[in-house]
């Protein structure tokens, strides 16, 4: 049997246009009936040198006269492993923005071939060539620049292979038309004639090859929808919507078409070089809520000299030119930094350049890098959607509400940058316009200070209130039991109490020596207007409450918070609710923001929004510091047969800074099954990693209990509350976001553990005592599913909605409770006054950390964070043997100096400059406690379960 070989059409540029759209029935490529019988035949012998490629040319006329051409070539020689891909996968009259991948350089050496990329115009049913005055093809390029005229096609060379890259094997370069690509000629590496590739489109339903949509009623017509957009720091989701359908995510397919047919079905062990720096599909379809926010960089040399005018950081901030998102998986991984990923090629291009963690990044090179990623993906979410007859009108995106405000004017300009993206056009010509969401800085200046946490104030209220019954379960004394006794069957006594005899003789520490007793004193901004008072709890609350937005004016398009973002989404199922207090943790990689929803006088309100830099990220690093972790990863990937370039496959580059990269590729590449047991071997060889889990989601947990304290404090002091007779109310906890699988871990591999460790955190948060107060019953902790569809689409969901129900308090500031006691404020009177652990904390407060907020020497200190280390030590060494000499866990303790470490947090610092240099207000505010918790994680945690 003979092997199929392909070879370029050895035809005049007036011969492919004269057989026109025939061309693929003259070589016996087309399954349609013709009207021409006419055909081009070849047949190559690769053991002959010369004379080896035979083509006959079959010419049948209108009137059956057939007559027969026959010429003999000399094959200059082979193509291979190398390939030219052009994308979008179709044309059509309403698109305009055509690219093209050429890894046979135009301007390459003599050893290989060299291929010249020309285009086609749409003029009816025919697609022709484009010609200059002598009927031949007008090549786009030559000696390196764009020859083609603007008047005749729009293009550009983004991307070079030049002198400058002379060093490096592997050649490629990248177009832009706004005409699509008909083919290209090449040259063979003598300099002959090498014929032309021409590339056929189809109007046939379900073809591989790409699309022909010219004609009219080709393509169906476009729908206008909703865009949600939440861009994180580990991974990037995108929603939609219409009037007429609801929020929902879609997948990313393989719209890219190979020249050479080289991407032939199946996955490679890795991806090519033209699978990173080029559009990405050739694979699995991607999800939109699975999106890695990883960037492939081009190395500088091969990027157009910068024009009049135009600086790196413009021209880096392009679509393309910037580089392209990263979809692959099992890419050639070699390193592993703070911002930036290398791959190695061995045989090919060497090192290629990957940025990540660009969220909270804000050099000119990082804002390139956040404005490339994010207008090179949306060209490839408007291929998608417009294969499905949808182009978008709108986009809302979202922001954490711990992000400071010029870091968000920053990403203002970023996001405004995509309204010129747009490559689809309205059958008339005009180009379909963008509406892009605005961010708007609605939080208080601190004016209200003093005077109440969670809403403006108001005049005192007083109301009645009914007992324990109606709540969860029944009330308390069903769920009383299951506090302070063992977490298995074993009948162990439990965690309760603090630390006991191995840790001190009580909750104190004892004596006066605590947390603050090292302060740095030095002033953040001594001379300040504001004048700091403790919360009034006899002030009454109230919180005004106004639509999250309305749809009512196209113009109106507010940017949410990510915290808004996820309350839009989950208001639906819990809107009605009129005497629940829900509160939401939406856990990502750098932040976790928290809403709260209750359901006031006006409708279901958004009380309480704010977010922590606490989440995901601390356990994902850690495994930097326990090598057992690879024992975890080999045994997964033996079993289900995952090769991992680095660890399973060619040289191990697995080490203590490459670790936290091969946790997130094994946590990206499972499924839920497979991800339950993950979780058990995690617990079985390396409970280091468990303890790490425990302490991040228990302190959130702990927190939580401080968060529903505060609130629930607050309903009780508005007269805006819908409680029938004013029933005591009750408490949810639920989850969102991909980090929140955190908490499936310890509940996947112990239901009932999980089920009192988070309750016991929770309760001893609160306080409970005065949970059994205030509360109807115990709360209701709705730990995440491992078959959640809905993970990662919470925010992109809540921003795609169109009307909304959701309402929110007028000039709410994103607002912490200090969560520790024993601290105290001092006025402008200079009188130091006492806090309790509920009070709020404002950014202006934290600028005064050791000065104004200082820790009462007088006192014990860090009660609330001793109480929940007390409770996460009990329950690991009890579930996970960690034995460690509580004379240490005292010791870091008493030397935390929490003032000192705060004003040395990069945030911190950042936040100061800009207010002595900018004259802005102080930005950066967090809770102590969750302060406290990461200093313990840095200097003492991670050291003791090494």
């Amino acid at each position: 049997m003979q092997d199929k070989a392909y070879f370029a059409l050895p035809l005049s540029a007036q011969g492919l246009n004269v057989f026109g759209k025939n061309v693929a029935t003259l070589v016996g490529m087309s399954g349609s009936s013709s009207a021409i019988a006419s055909t081009l035949k070849a047949t190559y012998d690769p053991s002959v040198r010369t004379d080896n490629l035979e083509v006959i040319l079959t010419l049948v006329t209108d009137s059956g006269i057939r007559r027969q051409f026959k010429k003999v070539y000399t094959s200059d020689g082979e193509i291979k492993n190398k390939d030219i891909l052009i994308w979008p996968n179709f044309v059509s009259p309403q698109w305009d923005a055509y690219f093209l991948y050429n890894e046979l350089t135009h301007n390459g050496t003599s050893t290989s071939y060299r291929a010249f990329p020309f285009v086609g115009d749409m003029q009816g049913d025919y697609f022709r060539i484009v010609v200059d005055r002598e009927q031949a093809p007008v090549l786009l390029s030559r000696d390196g620049r764009i020859v083609a005229p603007d008047r005749v096609v729009k293009s550009e060379l983004l991307v070079l292979s030049d002198e400058a890259v002379a060093d490096n094997p592997y050649k490629y370069e990248i177009y832009r038309s706004n005409k699509p690509f008909k083919g290209v000629r090449l040259l063979s590496p003598t300099g002959n004639e090498g014929g032309y590739l021409l590339i056929n489109y189809s109007s046939a339903q379900g073809a591989n090859l790409p699309h022909d949509w010219m004609r009219p009623g080709a393509h169906s017509s476009l729908n206008p929808v909703r865009l949600g957009i939440d861009f994180g720091s580990t991974n990037t989701s995108i929603a939609y919507s219409s009037d007429s359908t609801q929020e929902q995510g879609f997948s990313f397919g393989n719209q890219r078409v190979s020249l050479m047919g080289n991407e032939l079905p199946g996955k490679p062990l890795f991806p090519r070089e033209n699978q990173v720096f080029f559009f990405q599909g050739a694979g699995p379809s991607v999800m939109s809520n699975a999106i890695k926010s990883v960037l492939t960089i081009h190395d500088n040399r091969r990027l157009p000299a910068l024009k009049t005018g135009e600086t790196l950081k413009m021209r880096n901030e392009r679509e393309v030119v910037g580089g392209f998102p990263s979809f692959a998986d099992n890419l050639p991984f070699s390193n592993s930094e703070k911002n930036k990923i290398t791959l190695f090629y061995p045989n090919g291009v060497g090192e290629v350049t990957q940025i990540h963690n660009m969220k909270w990044e804000d050099t000119d090179a990082d804002k390139a890098h956040k404005s490339a990623f994010l207008r090179t993906l949306m060209l490839q979410v408007y291929a998608t959607l417009f294969a499905q007859g949808l182009v978008p009108n709108s986009i809302k995106w979202s922001y954490p509400s711990a992000m400071a405000g010029q870091l968000l004017y920053s990403y203002q300009s970023i996001w405004e940058t995509l309204k010129t993206i747009s490559p689809v056009l309205k059958e008339n010509g005009e180009r379909y316009e963008l509406n892009v969401s605005r961010y708007t800085d609605t939080r208080s200046l601190g004016t209200d200070i003093g005077t109440g946490a969670f809403g403006t104030v108001g005049q005192t209220s007083t109301g009645s209130e009914e007992g324990f019954g109606g709540g969860f379960g029944g009330g308390f004394g069903s769920q009383d039991s299951s506090f302070g006794c063992g977490f298995g069957s074993n009948g162990s006594s439990g965690f309760g109490g603090s630390f006991g005899g191995d840790f001190g003789s009580d909750n104190s520490l004892g004596g006066n020596a605590g947390f603050g007793a090292q302060e740095n004193k030095a002033p953040a901004e001594e001379n300040t207007s504001e004048d700091f008072m403790p919360d009034n709890p006899d002030k009454e609350v109230s919180y005004d409450p106004e639509p999250l937005y309305t749809m009512t004016n196209a113009n109106s398009n507010p940017s949410l918070s990510e915290a808004e973002a996820v309350a839009n989404f989950i208001s639906v199922k819990y809107g009605t609710e009129t005497n629940v207090l829900n509160l939401c943790f939406d856990v990502g990689g750098s932040t976790t923001d928290i809403s709260a929803l209750f359901y006031l006088k006006n409708g279901v309100t958004m009380i309480k929004q704010n977010s922590l830099r606490f989440a995901a990220q601390r356990v994902s690093q850690s495994v930097a510091k326990f090598p057992q972790f690879k024992k975890v990863l080999s045994s997964i990937c033996a079993e289900y047969k995952i090769q991992m370039v680095g660890l399973n496959f060619g040289n191990d580059t697995y080490n203590e800074h490459t670790a936290p990269y091969f946790f997130d590729q094994i946590v990206n590449r499972l499924n839920d099954n497979q991800l339950e047991h993950l979780y058990q071997r995690i617990a079985a060889d390396c409970p280091q990693l468990m303890c790490v889990n425990m302490y991040v989601t228990g302190l959130l947990m702990f927190y939580a209990g401080q968060v529903a304290h505060k609130l629930i404090d607050d309903l009780n002091k508005t007269p805006e509350t819908e409680w029938p007779a004013r029933r005591k109310p009750n408490v949810r906890v639920t989850f969102a976001g991909k980090g929140s699988r955190l908490f499936q871990w310890l509940n996947t591999i112990n239901a009932g553990a999980a089920k009192q460790y988070y309750g016991q955190m929770f309760v001893m948060g609160y306080g409970k005592a005065h949970l059994m107060e205030t509360l109807a019953g115990w709360q209701l902790i709705e730990l995440p599913q491992l078959h959640d569809t809905n993970i990662k689409y919470e925010v992109s969901k809540g921003l795609a909605k169109g009307d909304t129900i959701l309402k929110r308090p007028r000039n709410q500031q994103p607002s912490e409770i200090i969560g520790e006691s024993g601290f105290e404020l001092t006025g402008n009177d200079m009188i130091p006054r006492p806090i309790e652990f509920t009070n709020s904390i404002t950014p202006a407060m934290l600028g005064q950390i050791g000065v104004r907020l200082r820790a009462d020497n007088t006192k014990s200190q860090a009660d609330k964070f001793t109480e929940f280390c007390s409770f996460f030590y009990q329950a690991a060494r009890q579930l996970f043997n960690w034995s460690v000499n509580p004379a240490e866990l005292e010791t870091a303790c008493r030397d935390m100096n929490i003032s000192g470490y705060v004003q040395n947090m990069p945030e911190f610092r950042s936040a100061r400059r800009e207010a002595q240099e900018g004259g802005k207000p102080f930005s950066f505010v967090a809770p102590i406690i969750i302060l406290e918790g990461m200093k313990f994680y840095d200097n003492t945690l991670l050291r003791l379960l090494r």
